[in-house]
């Protein structure tokens, strides 16, 4: 290419760049203009040395390996090695470090919540997360299991920001989160320079940690297997919130001429107490204590899968056939109720592309198919003895069935279209078997779209623009809204209106050597918003809401010792109209979605095998969860400060990290409730002490 750009072109690809430009507010043009300027500026004014390339491929743009230079704009692909040079200790955690994500604690449980894009208190349902193609979302309101997969095991995670749901169905307005294993990470015939080695890690530190982990692989080329294991107990800084977790995952892979066939293999148990949440006045004067002291859950989750791909010079065919199940039992003593939970889901998800060229145009299209069968079964009663006459016994199923296509053309000059359609059918049934009028069913058809622009600009510049309909189905424990049917009766349900976004985003952005800088700018303008309303005790359908952000990071390397990486997100997330409760809240704040977050790292290696990497994030202020009326103060900001030093000597490793640095007293979750109204949060970690050895084999 040689960095030139018709004048046609440029007029054509500018024009569609203003129109998207023209639809993000409330940011002022000016504004973003400057931001585009001084990254611009950045990038002509500095220079980089020669840092390592990111993965050659990526598979989260069209659900099978495609080359990085194709993958749409705003992608991050965080490997291995940057994996092990940051400063986390678990998968929340190292995502919780990007650009663009909030981590949020709303249980006590080290699976927090994501939340890509500012939807606050249903991150986890805005935000898709799969492994290794798989989704992992829980069709309910828990949070996704990312603890209980070690990043010892992980290759690459590939963070694709904006709406996934033409490709993914429903739950991907955020954006969408995809974790590759070792064991999946290669395809091919020649066997990872890695596919032989074992290791083995023993972690000790503060608050009574001790985490073992394990892994071993092999391969003679034509069949490989990896199989990784952990083992984590702690105290955890409250009281009541000791953790007991058990992981072991793996995958048994045969490679053929045209293929693989895949058999991958997990299995996670937890055992937790759930220390529950704090006033105000006692996260000020005892932010470690309970007042559910013999509260506690424990979880087990099974899966399995057969995957195969099959492919030829211009047509792949991939598929597979997957299984999960598990059951939480949560005793909360401090209300005297016990309750089983039991899921299990079934997918099959075949899919087919296609290459080819036509009059100079390189076509890329994918065509797939995804069903899912989910079944869900809770009882509760006061205690485990009481359990045979529950007075909480629901069941519910969902039916799902989405195809899709998606179609990009390379036009010269780099110019590159994307256009795709996604049709999904959607049958929901939930039965209360105590009483009959809360069961419902009923169905939803649901469409997504996306069209997307791409123009290099030569010198290293991409400029972008795209835009879509996405949506989100309600999960179980949303179901269904409650109401009156006559006064002197109970109430009845009905099944919530499934969520629609309208989505719109341009970007640019600048990269050479494996350093680059992004500036992108994007709004969600979201009807029929599914939330629970706390005062009603029910689920609703918000009036209409919007997201509109504006995300600026970069990354370089002054010098060959030293990296850096930086980023800024600013966010607004209002209410576009109408009532909550009664209340009007047009122009209100969305609870939970801070307007600023500010994220640095830097890994400086001052000789070979030394290691010193720190992470700093900062957080701004925010509303309570419940508090759609912007009535109460908002959430304290905070800023933490981790570091890790490292040594390599030979074939052992040793770390040691110490987390909140700076011993800040924070919380990260808070939510209105009682009458008046006042904050409940959960307090989180003080300073923490954490060293680690590892032995290669």
């Amino acid at each position: 290419m040689t960095g030139r750009w018709p004048a046609s072109e440029a007029v054509g690809a500018w024009g569609l760049f203003m129109l998207f430009f023209k639809q993000i507010r409330p940011f002022p043009a000016a504004a973003i203009a400057y931001a585009i300027a001084i990254a611009i500026a950045v990038a002509s004014s500095t220079t980089f040395a020669q840092v390592a390339p990111l993965p050659s491929v990526v598979v989260t743009a069209s659900r099978f390996a495609t080359p990085l230079s194709d993958a749409p704009i705003g992608m991050t692909v965080i490997d291995r090695e940057q994996i092990a040079a940051s400063t986390a200790s678990n998968l929340p955690e190292l995502l919780g470090q990007q650009v663009g994500i909030q981590v949020r604690d709303n249980a006590g449980s080290p699976d927090r919540q994501i939340d890509l894009r500012g939807f606050g208190i249903t991150g986890d349902q805005n935000t898709l997360i799969l492994l290794d193609g798989r989704r992992l979302n829980e069709n309910e309101l828990a949070s996704t299991r990312l603890s209980a997969i070690p990043l010892a095991s992980i290759e690459r995670i590939e963070i694709l920001r904006g709406s996934g749901s033409v490709l993914y169905g429903g739950g991907a307005t955020g954006g969408t989160i995809q974790i590759i294993t070792r064991a999946s990470a290669n395809t091919s015939n020649q066997a990872p320079s890695d596919a032989s080695k074992s290791s083995a890690a023993l972690v000790v530190g503060s608050l009574d940690t001790r985490e073992l982990r394990a892994s071993t692989g092999a391969s003679d080329g034509q069949v490989r297997f990896q199989v990784d294991a952990s083992a984590l107990d702690t105290a955890n800084w409250r009281e009541n919130n000791a953790l007991r977790q058990r992981n072991v995952g793996g995958e048994l892979r045969t490679l053929f001429d045209r293929g693989f066939l895949a058999l991958r293999l997990g299995a996670e148990s937890q055992q937790l107490g759930l220390p529950g949440a704090r006033s105000l006045d006692q996260f000020k004067s005892d932010p470690r204590g309970t007042s559910t002291p013999k509260d506690h859950a424990q979880r087990e989750d099974y899966r399995l899968a057969l995957a195969g791909a099959w492919r030829t010079s211009s047509l792949e065919f991939e598929a597979e056939l997957a299984h999960r199940e598990g059951r939480v039992v949560s005793d909360y003593r401090q209300f005297d109720y016990y309750s089983v939970r039991d899921r299990r889901t079934l997918s099959f998800t075949p899919r087919l592309r296609g290459t080819w060229s036509a009059r100079g145009i390189q076509h890329e299209t994918v065509f797939g198919l995804d069903t899912e069968s989910w079944r869900y079964a809770t009882r509760g009663a006061n205690s485990a003895e009481m359990l045979d006459s529950p007075w909480v016994q629901t069941s519910a199923t969902q039916q799902s069935q989405g195809l899709y296509l998606q179609h990009r053309a390379a036009l010269a000059q780099g110019l590159s279209l994307t256009a795709g359609l996604r049709r999904q059918r959607v049958d929901d049934e939930i039965r209360d078997q105590l009483t009959p009028s809360l069961s419902v069913a009923g169905a939803h058809w649901v469409t997504a779209s996306s069209l997307g622009v791409r123009q290099p600009l030569g010198a290293g510049f991409d400029v972008y623009a795209r835009g879509g309909r996405s949506f989100r189905i309600a999960t179980v424990d949303e179901l269904t809204y409650f109401f009156p049917s006559d006064p002197q009766q109970l109430p009845t349900a009905r099944l919530l209106v499934p969520q629609t976004s309208t989505d719109r985003e341009i970007g640019v952005q600048w990269r050479k050597a494996g350093a680059g800088v992004r500036l992108s700018v994007f709004r969600n303008d979201l009807n029929h918003e599914i939330h629970y309303y706390a005062p009603a005790f029910s689920n609703v359908n918000l009036p209409p809401t919007q997201r509109a952000g504006l995300e600026l990071e970069g990354s370089f390397q002054p010098k060959a010792q030293l990296d850096l990486s930086a980023g800024v997100t600013r966010l607004d997330a209002r209410f576009r109209g109408g009532e909550v409760g009664g209340v009007p809240v047009s122009g209100r704040e969305v609870p939970l979605v801070p307007r600023l977050a500010l994220k640095v790292s830097a890994v400086w290696t001052p000789a070979e095998g030394t290691r010193l990497s720190l992470a700093a994030r900062h957080t701004g202020r925010q509303r309570f969860d419940n508090d759609q009326a912007n009535e109460f103060e908002s959430m304290p900001s905070y800023t933490l400060v981790d570091i890790k030093a490292s040594q390599r000597m030979g074939q052992w490793l040793a770390a040691l990290k110490i987390g909140n640095l700076l011993d800040r007293r924070y919380f990260d979750y808070g939510i209105l409730g009682g009458f008046p109204a006042s904050p409940s949060v959960y307090p989180q970690s003080g300073r923490t002490v954490m060293f680690s050895l590892e032995r290669g084999f």
